[in-house]
């Protein structure tokens, strides 16, 4: 039986910019792209932008109400808070990454049928800020590989 893991989230700049990331390098491969061939390609320089910003905003500040900004692991399972309060009840995907130090969560509701529900949860990475409290994502990332089977989707 394992005990109760309460982790809430921080904003993050590290956490924001990975988030981000395949967004940023899809526009500079647009730029790059639009140098060389058709100058029409700088018009997705913009419309990627504004995607990088809102993954930041989300997933990095976490100033959307549908950021994940806790988790909760009990005997029930996890249970994740969003940034307008309310709770729902999750079960977490197989194609969830778990790293030494990042997590890429991909987590269904239990109680419906809507769209998955992805949260990204990094430790300590060198002078970057971790997150989650080091303690709590140690113990979710051990939850994570032994714990969850039975609530494995």
């Amino acid at each position: 039986m394992s005990s109760r893991i309460d982790l809430t989230l921080s904003p993050s700049g590290i956490t924001g910019l990975l988030a981000s990331a395949p967004w940023i390098l899809l526009s500079a491969f647009a730029i790059g792209a639009a140098l060389e061939t058709s100058l029409w390609l700088l018009m997705v320089g913009p419309v990627t932008i504004a995607f990088a910003w809102r993954n930041f905003r989300r997933y990095g500040l976490l100033r959307s109400p549908r950021a994940v900004k806790a988790l909760r692991t009990d005997s029930g399972g996890i249970t994740c808070q969003f940034g307008d309060g309310h709770e729902t009840p999750v079960r977490v995907c197989a194609s969830s990454t778990l790293g030494a130090s990042c997590l890429i969560l991909k987590l269904h509701p239990q109680d419906s049928r809507s769209g998955s529900i992805m949260v990204m949860i990094t430790g300590k990475m060198g002078p970057f800020q971790a997150n989650a409290p080091e303690p709590e994502f140690r113990r979710l990332r051990v939850w994570l590989r032994i714990g969850h089977t039975r609530n494995a989707h």
